[in-house]
Parts: C-alpha cells; sequence; structure tokens
C-alpha cells in the first residue's frame, strides 16, 4: 500500500507547490513592471528630473497595454480561466491600493470631482482584464467557455472598450468634433452588436442585457463627476443607453435567423480589433475637441453646485514669450466699439477679457484655469464675470480620463460706464486667494474673491514654455481675446490694451504676443477657452502694445505675430 502510495503523495505535493508558487508569481508578472513605472513617475518627481514629465504623461498607456499584454499571458499558460481571472484581480486591486492610499499623499492619485475616480480605475482595469484574460484562455485552446464565463468576458469587454469614448462625452468633449453626434451612438450600437453576436454563439437573445448593463455601470459610476451639470448630461445619458439597446436589439435580430454576417463576426476577431482601434485613435491620435464652455446659469452662489453651459466662440491672442514666468497678477484694458451692441443677437452677449492658467503642486494632470472678462450684452448693458475651473486632462494622477469641475462663478452688472469706455481688468494673487478688481475713469474695486484649493500654486503660468516657436497643440497660458455664444454680426469691434503681467515687483505689457483662434485656445495640453471665431481679422498697434479684434474679416488664422 505504501508503494502505492507514496507516487499519488509526491505528484500531490509537487502540484500543490507549484500552485502556491504560481500564485505571487503570476501576482508579480502582471502588477510589478506597472508598480515600477509609478516609482520611476514618482522619484523623477521628487528628484525635479525633467523625465517626470515623460513617465507621468505615459504611465497609463502603459498600465493599459502592458496589463493586456500580461493577464493574457498568464491566462495563456496556466490554461485555467477562472483561477488566471482571480489572481489578475488581486494584481488590479493591488495596484489600485498602491496609487490612491498606500502611497505618499504628496504622491497620489487624485480621488476626482466626487472621491470615486479609484472606483472607476478599478472598474475601468477589472473590465479589461476579464477581456484580456479571456482572451489569452481562448487561444491556448484549453476547451470551452461556459455561458458565464462568455458573459463575463463580454461585459469587460463592452466596459473597456466603451470607457474613454463614454467618459469624453460626459465631460462634455466631442472626439471627433463636428461628427461626434453622428459617430458616437453609432460606434456604441456597432460595439453592441460585435459584443453580442461575438459571444452568444448564435443564442444572442441572454446576452442582449450585456451592453446595457455594461454601459449603465459607467453611467452610474459617473454620476458624481457629472453632478454640477446634470441637465446638460442627460442628453448624453440617454443617447448611450438608446445606442446601446439598439444595437443589442439588432444583434439578437441577427442571430435569430443564423445569418451568414452574424456567422462571420462570431467567427472573425477583426470587428472587435477594429472597435479598439477606432478608441485609440479618437482618443490619442486625433485629439479630442475639448472647450470648458461659458457658464450660462449657474445654482448655489459663487461656489456653484450646479451650472449649464455652451460652448463659445472665441478668438484673440496669447503672451507669446519666453522662458515662461510665474507672475502674481495679469491685467488687460479693453474698451467695446460705440455700436458693438446693435451687432449681438437678441439675448446674446460679447466678451472681452483675460484668460491665465494656474498648476496643480502636486498632481500631475489637473490644472486651474482662471478667466475675468467684461460682457456687453445685446441691451447696451454691461457685466463683469469671473470663472475658475478645475480639469483633468488624460492623465493617470486624475483618473486616466477628462473631467471638470466650475469652482467659482461670480457674475454682477456694471453700471456708471458707457458702454465704449475703457475698462482695465486685473487678476491677482494675495497669500493664498485671487481677487478680480477693475477700474475704470469713474470706478476702482474688487469685485470677488477665491480661495484657491491648498494644492493650487499661489501663481500664475504666462508666457511659452517650448523649445521652439509656439505651435499647434501647445499649451497658451496668458491669453486675450472675445468670446461669444452665438456670432455677432459684421462691424463690432474690441480695441485690447496692454496685456500685462505684474513680474519683478512691476507691471508691464507682454513683450511678445501672436494671434490665438478658438480652436487653438489650449490652456493646457487638451483643454480650450472655445471654438473658432469666423470672421474676425486682428489689427496690431506694435508701438502701444494694443490690437483690435473686428467682425467682418479677412479672417485671422494662429500664430501670427502682433508685437
Amino acid at each position: 500500500m505504501d508503494n502505492v502510495l507514496r507516487p499519488a503523495l509526491t505528484h500531490w505535493n509537487k502540484v500543490a507547490n507549484i500552485r502556491a508558487f504560481w500564485w505571487p508569481v503570476s501576482i508579480l508578472v502582471v502588477a510589478g513592471p506597472p508598480f515600477l513605472f509609478e516609482r520611476l513617475a514618482q522619484y523623477s518627481y521628487l528628484a525635479h528630473n525633467g523625465l517626470f514629465f515623460f513617465f507621468s504623461g505615459q504611465r497609463f498607456s502603459f498600465d493599459i497595454y502592458y496589463l493586456a499584454f500580461s493577464t493574457a499571458a498568464v491566462a495563456f499558460y496556466t490554461k485555467d480561466l477562472v483561477r488566471s481571472w482571480m489572481a489578475n484581480m488581486v494584481s488590479i486591486s493591488l495596484l489600485i491600493f498602491f496609487f490612491f492610499a498606500g502611497c505618499d499623499p504628496k504622491l497620489c492619485y487624485s480621488s476626482g470631482p466626487d472621491g470615486f475616480e479609484s472606483v472607476r480605475d478599478w472598474l475601468f482595469f477589472s473590465s479589461e482584464i476579464l477581456a484580456t484574460t479571456y482572451a489569452g484562455w481562448l487561444v491556448s485552446k484549453a476547451g470551452a467557455a461556459t455561458r458565464w464565463q462568455r458573459l463575463l468576458a463580454s461585459g469587460g469587454t463592452f466596459y473597456a472598450i466603451s470607457f474613454y469614448p463614454v467618459m469624453l462625452n460626459l465631460a462634455g468633449v466631442r472626439i471627433l468634433a463636428s461628427s461626434n453626434q453622428v459617430v458616437f451612438p453609432l460606434f456604441l450600437s456597432l460595439l453592441s452588436i460585435l459584443v453580442v453576436v461575438s459571444f452568444s454563439e448564435g443564442r444572442a437573445g441572454r446576452f442582449a442585457v450585456v451592453p446595457i448593463l455594461s454601459v449603465g455601470l459607467v453611467l452610474f459610476s459617473s454620476l458624481g463627476m457629472v453632478s454640477q451639470y446634470y441637465s446638460e448630461a442627460l442628453p448624453t445619458f440617454v443617447t448611450i443607453l438608446v445606442s446601446a439597446t439598439a444595437g443589442a436589439g439588432v444583434a439578437v435580430l441577427l442571430s435569430s435567423g443564423e445569418s451568414e454576417l452574424s456567422h462571420r463576426i462570431r467567427k472573425s476577431r477583426i470587428p472587435i480589433t477594429l472597435a479598439v482601434v477606432f478608441v485609440v485613435i479618437t482618443t490619442v491620435v486625433v485629439f479630442p475637441d475639448a472647450a470648458v464652455g461659458y457658464v450660462t446659469s449657474y445654482s448655489g452662489g459663487s461656489m456653484p453646485s450646479g451650472y449649464t453651459y455652451g460652448l463659445s466662440l472665441y478668438a484673440g491672442g496669447f503672451m507669446s514669450s519666453t522662458p515662461m514666468i510665474r507672475p502674481k497678477a495679469v491685467g488687460l484694458q479693453v474698451a467695446f466699439g460705440p455700436n458693438d451692441s446693435s451687432h449681438i443677437p437678441q439675448g446674446g452677449f460679447l466678451a472681452a477679457g483675460i484668460e491665465v492658467h494656474s498648476a496643480d503642486c502636486c498632481t500631475d494632470g489637473i490644472d486651474y484655469g482662471y478667466k475675468f472678462d467684461a460682457l456687453l450684452w445685446s441691451n447696451g448693458s454691461q457685466s463683469i464675470v469671473g470663472d475658475v475651473w478645475k480639469t483633468c486632462d488624460s492623465n493617470a494622477g486624475c483618473g486616466g480620463h477628462t473631467w471638470k469641475v466650475l469652482l467659482f462663478h461670480h457674475i454682477e452688472p456694471l453700471g456708471g460706464l458707457n458702454s465704449n469706455g475703457s475698462l482695465n481688468l486685473v487678476l491677482k494673487w494675495v497669500d493664498h486667494s485671487v481677487e478680480w478688481s477693475y477700474s475704470s475713469a469713474s470706478s476702482n474695486r474688487t469685485v470677488a474673491i477665491f480661495s484657491a484649493p491648498a494644492s493650487d500654486n499661489a501663481a500664475f503660468n504666462a508666457g511659452w514654455d517650448g523649445p521652439q516657436n509656439p505651435y499647434p497643440g501647445g499649451a497658451f497660458f496668458f491669453q486675450f481675446g472675445v468670446s461669444a455664444l452665438t456670432q455677432p454680426s459684421k462691424g463690432w469691434s474690441v480695441l485690447l490694451t496692454c496685456p500685462s503681467v505684474y513680474w519683478n515687483g512691476a507691471w508691464t505689457c507682454v513683450s511678445h504676443a501672436q494671434t490665438l483662434q478658438g480652436d487653438q485656445s489650449y490652456w493646457k495640453a487638451l483643454w480650450r477657452w472655445g471654438e473658432f471665431f469666423p470672421d474676425v481679422k486682428a489689427v496690431a498697434n506694435a508701438p502701444m502694445h494694443s490690437f483690435v479684434l473686428e467682425g467682418g474679416g479677412p479672417e485671422m488664422g494662429s500664430f501670427t505675430s502682433l508685437w
């Protein structure tokens, strides 16, 4: 009996030891490189090394691609789908913990506008590994998947592929500019068809709910992110759900008769691959169209709890001087033309003012945009308005996807001033607060004060921070120009004089300035102040450091020298 049991026990011990060893090895293989990549980014930040921006900017992409490859490899070599899923889930959970909680508070990822960024990241990467682990297991040809395994894999596939386009649209960002209203819902519908047909094995009815539940989970996880502008986001919510549902319905119809098309989709990996390629192209290769918008109404006082917005037209100039400086204050003198109000559409406005950037001290990807405008309304009255935006690019430090928060909004009527009288606008840091003040021939007053977040550097950024002349897609920190929600008729004019910075204890007009159209009005990597403003020309008076923006053309472009 001993001779019979000994070989069996020896074999069992070998298997047990291998499995006990397999868990830490697989977790180390999956989680180790992303953790080390993040540590390199943190070390570069603490050492003030210029490589920080490379590591910081690439870490989320590295995580996506490496985790896809490594989790598939684990399943391929293990040939055990459930065990691979479990190990890979542990790896993802450890990474999320180390990135958001088990870290130096100064180096941790931001929890986002609602405190749930870690949840959104965990859901995204978990869905990714459900799909990639399943793909690696399929390639190993270890066996046939059960219905529940296919359900989980299909849900992960839809969630992971749809995540970026959905989050961009919820943030008010268009993935293909003017085509977004057609391309985005069509993409979701086609993705629903592909996922349902590919995973259902001819029983699409049982899988039709997968796209709806998956995208519903994306929407549910983003409720806090869009809490300030629910009314603006609601049509997007409806479009997303209707598109996913419509695609699922078409998939059921295609599969009901076992059509040749459904058979080809089910047997080919090309359709899902094309969906992934589409997401990469529209979020990495082609820059999404992201403008913060112009506030049209709000609630909750100067610290808004809710607001509505519209995408504004924008044209003006920017400080192109080098090197970049960090002034404590910026200013501009503006004057509307004598008949400008007659060219403004009923109920509309023409705004003129300054826009300037301020950086977060610690989280790459988070920045603050400060805005100060004088508004001329169609009835000839004037107002002044100040805004503060907090935004995230698609950087891992703030969640890996875009979001925006309106931190501050103040608007009040401006009385006692001729519609074409000059107005000096000033944005100024005082300790860790920002003041909006103006002066005219008849008055001089501070109109609003904002206590900045502790992580906001107590200074603005101004000037060009590039290795060469300003170029399309660059970040133009200090801008000055005009905005409108609807285009005025020809004949209006606005004089902008001496855009200035308070630097080294003195006010000076910026030494170099260039024109800038709304489609290039980037104040950081992704976000802009507005859209292209048609039929606007700029007439510069270089000795006076001033220029006039006029409606009627010839149409100005970007990066033409003003002085």
